[in-house]
């Protein structure tokens, strides 16, 4: 089956999905890869997967221009030739993010779209509403990480909740996440240590943070993550970094992350729990902690808890928040977490979800 999968970005290598559209094309060899970008990084180079065809799509005009209508509208129409005749090779075409909508002018009625609705795209920024609302209504099958993306979202943003939508959840690459690769690489140590793993920006609960560690200096806490934050956050996280029992790790390529994630006897998940944006999560993270026998703690956002088992730990508040960390610690010390982590990863594997879908492609 011919099936075009649409990633905008540069760098395929760090991709979040990566580990998934991987195991789609093993599955399916005859998918291909298009990186969709400005021509303003037509130069710049690409970090590609070697085992995938990769083709390049970069737009003319870029975003500040495209509301004077008519420049799009040109462009489409001097590639059309090309493009229409590169997209019409496929039987699927797998769109990832809202932006790309600008490719649908080169799609015919014949071919199937499958969107991957993976953030609340109108919540990030209100001019992806018409991009997004185009790709709904072009879609045979939208695809939601989480249950409030497919049902709450699109009643909140679009009025209606589509009839085609199902819901297909974020998993773990167990090719990487693998845990008897990174034993190895477990170090000693005196106190528990708990991490936190992912981007650190406007979702990330800063003053819960600082309240947790500040609360309980007899454990020592790790954060790896990019930094996203405004000067406000920005002084918020200056403060949390003045705390002696906290080590920041920076930016951590993510072949390189579960080197870090082995060391921590439980992980965080610490979303801000009155923020819209947290009511859509879930998390890789969460399956990368259990891939590596971690119990972690999180407030109730819009995961399916209940495939973590026990070894996942809900607080109410910035107090139960305390209780239920020492009491994941505890749950921690049992060697019984690294199989029963492993056999609950396993079934989120990017593997299942490649087969998931196959199934949905093949039955459009």
């Amino acid at each position: 089956m011919k099936i075009l999968t649409v990633c905008s970005g540069l760098d395929f290598i760090n991709y979040p999905r990566r580990a998934t559209i991987e195991a789609i094309h093993k599955l399916n060899p005859d998918m291909d890869v298009l990186l969709f970008n400005s021509v303003l990084n037509i130069r710049k180079k690409k970090k590609v997967s070697d085992n995938i065809r990769f083709y390049f799509y970069h737009f003319w005009i870029v975003e500040r221009l495209r509301k004077i209508r008519f420049l799009p509208i040109l462009e489409h129409i001097l590639r059309s030739v090309k493009w229409m005749s590169f997209f019409q090779q496929y039987e699927i075409v797998f769109f990832t993010d809202p932006n790309q909508s600008y490719l649908l002018p080169y799609l015919n009625q014949k071919q199937k779209l499958i969107y991957l609705l993976r953030d609340p795209s109108v919540l990030q920024n209100p001019d992806n509403y018409k991009r997004e609302l185009g790709i709904i209504n072009r879609s045979n099958m939208i695809l939601g990480i989480s249950e409030n993306l497919c049902g709450y979202y699109f009643e909140k943003y679009y009025g209606f909740i589509p009839d085609n939508i199902r819901l297909w959840s974020n998993t773990v690459d167990l090719e990487l996440w693998d845990y008897y690769r990174w034993v190895q690489f477990i170090r000693q140590k005196t106190r528990p240590l708990i991490g936190l793993a992912g981007n650190i920006n406007y979702v990330i609960d800063i003053e819960l943070l600082h309240f947790v560690i500040k609360q309980l200096p007899e454990y020592d806490f790790e954060i790896a993550g990019k930094l996203d934050l405004n000067d406000k956050e920005k002084i918020s996280w200056a403060n949390l970094l003045q705390l002696s029992n906290l080590k920041y790790r920076g930016f951590v390529q993510y072949d390189k992350f579960p080197e870090i994630v082995i060391n921590w006897d439980i992980g965080l998940v610490a979303a801000k729990p009155d923020h819209e944006y947290a009511y859509y999560l879930n998390n890789n993270k969460q399956y990368q902690y259990m891939a590596l026998g971690k119990p972690f703690v999180s407030f109730h956002f819009n995961a399916e808890y209940s495939v973590f088992e026990d070894l996942v730990f809900i607080a109410a508040d910035k107090f139960d928040y305390i209780e239920k960390i020492k009491a994941a610690v505890n749950k921690s010390r049992e060697k019984s977490n690294i199989s029963r982590g492993i056999k609950i990863a396993s079934e989120q594997s990017a593997e299942i979800r490649a087969k998931q879908f196959l199934e949905i492609a093949i039955n459009l």
